[in-house]
């Protein structure tokens, strides 16, 4: 038989969760029982239950009226209970209500003069209604008056509100300092955590996620020092165009792959025209298909003309690797760039075409220190399709096996309990997670491996977290308060059904999101901060790597758990 925990059937049968609980309290969904002190409702219950209410044409449910008014159930049994709607009456036990009422109800409440209806204020503050709800629960937001059966809010406190959220005398927000700039906003923030704007500070709000405020002078200052020659872009325009970190691209302008770059009041400059070919290589790079990446990058090596029959051929095995890969696009770029790689060292130790070499040549090739493992693997490959062609022939084969399993890092149960047991005891890291979003990635990513070994391609195509699955939106609501397990599991259950609409990487099969009983919580938990961490840093995804910090866990011995090539992956991931 299936079962429902209460949001599932809530939504279900689109009523609230109080609601629900009357329901079950009476008895009337058949089959309801407890588990660990939660509700499981049978399918069945709740589909004979909606089959039985049959509501009269012409009438409305509490839950209708309530999404059609923008109101809580609650609030509208309370109006019915006041005699707001003409012709309201009892069906099957629950309130219906004629729906030229409800007509006549909204034709009639238009907001009083220097008031704002919850709807209208959420529009002048460009927030959700349910933030209103909750400031006005909280008394943060006061002036709340009730009106012919309905909640207004003064104007005036509205303003006041406004007026204490908005950033000190002499300072600017993150989302003005961006404007001014010509930046991002996340841009502007990345430049605040380093220190680009002295006495920029985080501007704590109750119930709001901390924002960065920066003062005039120092927004003035850090404009005057960009000015530089008008042929000339900056390093961090150069970052914020391409929404990547300032310290990479100024890793590339040092090295050269950016030409030309100088230092002026200490920042990297670039000839403007030098850092639009970059930027556009760049973003040709981030939206070509991945063979069209391994021909851009092709086309950008200089081919020694002892090896142009060989680069042929290996166009062509590539080609065929590619197109026959089935795992996802970032993954296969990531193949392109490493053929490419595979073929700068090939250019460095091969000094003839590959089908005219020997074994004993090829065995100089295969001891190179610069050969790694990836890079001979792909090389054998190329070998086994040169001969499949009948273009080589060689005395030997060549195969990268794996070590023999005495020979394998292993651990023992104990240890594996102790690695468990760690990440998932969100006392140790939630406080962290909250501080650092590095800290909270990399917290998830070790979690993933633990309950269910996804593939790090898999890990970063999580989907985002719907946060009204849990009612959770700030920080401080979890700090004030840990995630129950009814709150975890609903989460769990929003991206379970999410998960199921998800390819995975290696197969192509539909993906999959198991949690064990005592990790609910745990995952519940990280999944709602790196999540409330994404709407801050307003980014798409999820789980951000590739341009993240890593971070080190306190426990170092955490690592221990993961196979040598899952832990080059994280490091490789996380930290670049």
């Amino acid at each position: 038989m299936s079962y429902l925990n209460p949001a599932e059937a809530a939504e279900k049968l689109e009523i609230g969760y109080k609601s629900l609980l009357r329901l079950l309290k009476s008895g009337v969904l058949t089959g309801a029982i407890k588990v660990h002190r939660s509700w499981q409702i049978p399918l069945k219950a709740i589909e004979e239950y909606k089959a039985s209410l049959n509501i009269p044409e012409g009438y409305l449910t509490i839950a209708e009226i309530a999404e059609q008014l923008n109101l809580t159930e609650l609030w509208v049994g309370r109006l019915i209970k006041r005699g707001t709607f003409a012709g309201a009456k009892k069906h099957r036990g629950s309130w219906i209500v004629p729906s030229i009422s409800v007509e006549e109800y909204i034709q009639s409440s238009s907001s009083p003069e220097g008031f704002l209806s919850f709807r209208e204020a959420a529009e002048y503050l460009s927030v959700g209604e349910s933030w209103i709800r909750k400031l006005v629960l909280r008394e943060i937001l006061s002036g709340v008056e009730v009106i012919n059966g309905v909640r207004y809010i003064r104007k005036e406190c509205i303003d006041e509100y406004l007026k204490s959220i908005s950033p000190p005398e002499g300072y600017v927000s993150a989302a003005q300092a961006a404007q001014e700039l010509s930046l991002s906003k996340t841009a502007v923030n990345s430049l605040a955590k380093e220190g680009a704007f002295p006495g920029a500070k985080k501007q704590k709000i109750p119930y709001h996620h901390a924002g960065w405020v920066i003062p005039v002078e120092s927004l003035r200052e850090y404009k005057e020092s960009r000015s530089f020659p008008s042929n000339y872009i900056s390093g961090t325009d150069i970052a914020a165009q391409l929404e990547v970190s300032k310290a990479w691209i100024t890793k590339l302008i040092r090295t050269g792959v950016i030409p030309k770059g100088i230092k002026h009041n200490n920042e990297w400059i670039v000839p403007t025209d030098e850092a639009n070919r970059f930027i556009e290589r760049e973003r040709k790079r981030q939206q070509s298909t991945p063979l069209e990446l391994f021909e851009f990058r092709l086309a950008e090596l200089d081919v020694p003309d002892t090896l142009q029959k060989t680069v042929a051929l290996y166009r062509e095995f590539v080609t065929l690797k590619i197109n026959s890969s089935q795992g996802n696009s970032h993954t296969i770029h990531n193949q392109a760039l490493e053929y490419i790689s595979t073929l700068k060292r090939l250019f460095r130790l091969l000094n003839t075409e590959v089908f005219l070499m020997d074994a004993e040549q090829l065995e100089i090739i295969f001891r190179s220190a610069e050969m790694g493992i990836r890079d001979k693997r792909t090389f054998i490959y190329f070998l086994e399709f040169c001969t499949g062609k009948g273009l080589c022939s060689y005395s030997k084969s060549y195969a990268v096996t794996p070590l023999p399993v005495e020979e394998r890092e292993m651990y023992s149960p104990e240890q594996f309990l102790a690695y468990y047991n760690y990440v998932r005891d969100v006392d140790i890291h939630i406080e962290q997670a909250i501080q650092s979003r590095d800290y909270a990635v990399t917290w998830l990513y070790v979690l993933m491996h633990v309950i269910d070994a996804w593939r790090p391609s898999d890990i970063v195509k999580m989907p985002n977290i719907a946060l009204e699955a849990c009612n959770l939106q700030t920080f401080d609501q979890l700090r004030e308060t840990k995630i129950t397990q009814e709150q975890a599991q609903a989460v769990i259950n929003h991206l379970y059904k999410r998960v199921e609409r998800m390819y995975i990487s290696k197969t192509g099969a539909l993906g999959h999101f198991l949690v064990n009983q005592d990790m609910i919580v745990p995952t519940a938990t990280v999944l709602v901060i790196t999540e409330i961490h994404r709407r801050i840093e307003n980014d798409k995804q999820l789980v951000r790597l590739g341009r993240r910090r890593f971070t080190h866990f306190e426990k170092k011995s955490i690592f221990g758990y993961f196979s040598i090539s899952v832990r080059i992956l994280l490091i490789s991931k996380v930290g670049k």
